[in-house]
């Protein structure tokens, strides 16, 4: 069976104490004379006081556990970045087709025949449109158009619709006709539609063939007359 060292170390405390009781009771007034000092009786009352000090600190103060610290450890998964939307600007001058209003693709338009064609066109630039925007003609078969139209006689904000028109002339020559147009601001900046602003828009006619116009058939009419024969005798 292991002995517990706090019991022991109390006995020998309390032994150091009766020492220091007896000693200091002698050195009380009206106590005897004071006899000659021992020198190994005071080197074991130095010791029995350094003893008492030594164990009255282990009695009084608790060994404390060493406390636990926490370790951060960095994670090495990175942080995905930061996306920041972008804006694209709109463009000043831009449009987007609409509709056919009049003669859509591969109409039939007689030869030689005057006729008027219409698109209905959005504004989807950041300026407005007002008379010095024009309908110019680009590339293909131009049908007698002229080199510029106004594409409006007020104005047209952005966002807006409106219906711009082309006089043209179908070709005298049967076959199958394109012409391609474009928009023109004040300042002679050339801009279509789609979004980049840079595609035409069309027009495109059927001129038909002329039919032939059959001949009548003419049937001869026969008329018959009788004969009358006379006799005259002798």
């Amino acid at each position: 069976m292991t002995s517990n060292p706090f019991r022991r170390k109390t006995a020998v405390l309390f032994s150091v104490l009766a020492i220091i009781s007896s000693v200091l009771a002698c050195s009380m007034p009206g106590a005897s004379a004071p006899t000659p000092t021992n020198p190994v009786s005071a080197a074991g009352t130095s010791a029995a006081q350094t003893a008492v000090f030594q164990l009255t600190q282990s009695a009084v103060v608790p060994t404390q556990p060493p406390l636990a610290t926490a370790t951060l450890q960095a994670s090495s998964t990175p942080l995905p970045p930061t996306q920041t939307p972008s804006v694209t600007p709109v463009p000043c001058n831009r449009a987007e087709f609409v509709s056919d209003v009049n003669y859509p693709d591969k109409t039939s338009v007689l030869p030689a025949t005057s006729f008027t064609k219409t698109w209905r066109l959005q504004n989807t630039g950041s300026c407005a449109w007002n008379s010095g925007y024009t309908v110019i003609y680009v590339q293909g078969d131009r049908m007698s158009a002229p080199d510029s139209v106004p594409v409006t006689g007020g104005s047209v904000a952005s966002g807006a619709q409106v219906d711009v028109s082309v006089p043209l002339v179908a070709p005298a020559v049967p076959g199958t006709y394109r012409g391609d147009f474009m928009l023109r601001a004040p300042d002679g900046t050339r801009f279509g539609i789609g979004p980049g602003g840079n595609s035409v828009f069309w027009v495109e006619i059927v001129v038909p063939a002329p039919t032939s116009t059959p001949t009548p058939t003419v049937t001869p009419t026969f008329l018959l007359i009788p004969s009358l024969i006379i006799t005259i005798g002798p």
